[in-house]
């Protein structure tokens, strides 16, 4: 890529991961947002193992972008376990189920050390960072309306725009930007479907009267 454009599209990611991290704080604040504390610790770890991985690759911008990102990764994880602890009523629990992503982060990290390999160590790592959203994912299912699909598009859209910055179009550099953004997306859908589904419910327990009249008019 060309180096201005390395530079527009690495301050354009900036500006958004704050802007997307503003908001979750925003809503984390306000108690209209819920974050199982086991899906940010899980990028945490994730993003340590990219920023090996973009290191070996050199693929500095992006390494310098995800650098920044683990600083409001940790801000964000302490703050989310507080306000579980806080938050008597929430409908969900953490499952054992949960910490399944992290034996297999732990494996990216011996494989990379074992072989020398960064694109092995990058694949298994990104299937780790899929893994590690299963914990929001199945809270989002018992408590949709917890969630919020811009918080998945808007760091879709500045995954999206860190493929500019990639100075090696390789795995591990498309791992930590492109390919990403595609998989927030489909979790953005995911949110969507869960929040439908209850206002479907809701609609139908509102219409469950109305059709129990109608047939004792009948």
């Amino acid at each position: 890529m060309p180096q201005t454009v390395i530079i527009i599209c690495f301050v354009l990611g900036v500006i958004l991961h704050t802007y997307s991290y503003v908001q979750r704080f925003q809503g984390l604040h306000r108690r209209t947002y819920e974050m199982n504390p086991v899906t940010p610790l899980g990028w945490f770890i994730t993003s340590l193992l990219f920023l090996l991985f973009l290191a070996t690759t050199e693929n500095w911008w992006l390494f310098s972008a995800g650098a920044l990102g683990m600083v409001y990764i940790a801000i964000f994880f302490v703050w989310s376990i507080k306000v579980m602890r806080e938050d008597k009523r929430r409908r969900w629990k953490i499952q054992p189920i949960d910490y399944v992503c992290f034996s297999l982060s732990l494996l990216a990290a011996g494989l990379f050390f074992l072989t020398g390999n960064a694109a092995l160590g990058a694949m298994i790592a990104f299937i780790s960072s899929i893994l590690v959203e299963v914990p929001q994912l199945r809270k989002d299912f018992v408590a949709p309306r917890t969630d919020n699909m811009r918080y998945y598009l808007v760091p879709a859209l500045r995954y999206f725009v860190l493929t500019g910055t990639l100075i090696h179009i390789d795995f591990v550099g498309l791992a930590g930007s492109l390919f990403w953004g595609v998989f927030l997306v489909a979790e953005a859908a995911w949110v969507a479907y869960c929040q439908s589904r209850v206002r479907v419910r809701a609609v139908k327990r509102a219409m469950a009267p109305v059709a129990v009249a109608v047939r004792v008019d009948d």
